[in-house]
């Protein structure tokens, strides 16, 4: 017998879904709990998406920094939890970013020109 390592329930030796958790049994590096609670992306994932928008839009570096960022942790959060919320976000920031960064860049652009 063996024992899942994500809840410890004991499994028969040729278990590949453990029966209480739902988790994989088998490559234990990825581990995927399909019972965790809805809502549950990482929040540092979440708050880097966040940051990512707000920094496109008053600071492009920043948010180009954290949005992409954001979009490594939640492809991670995506692939291990199922979760999109981070990736999501990451994204949306990433666009708010370099749109800023365009917009920025015209007016800089016309401004050396008509200034």
């Amino acid at each position: 017998m063996k024992f899942c390592s994500h809840c410890g329930k004991e499994l028969m030796d040729e278990a590949v879904v453990c029966p209480g958790c739902g988790c994989a049994t088998q490559g234990q590096g990825t581990l995927i709990n399909y019972n965790e609670p809805k809502g549950a992306a990482s929040k540092i994932t979440v708050a880097l998406g966040i940051v990512g928008i707000v920094g496109g839009i008053l600071l492009a570096i920043v948010g180009h920094i954290c949005s992409i960022n954001a979009i490594i942790f939640g492809i991670k959060d995506c692939t291990e939890k199922r979760k999109p919320t981070g990736l999501i976000l990451g994204i949306i920031g990433e666009v708010v970013s370099i749109l800023s960064s365009i917009i920025g860049g015209a007016v800089i652009t016309m401004a050396s020109m008509f200034g």
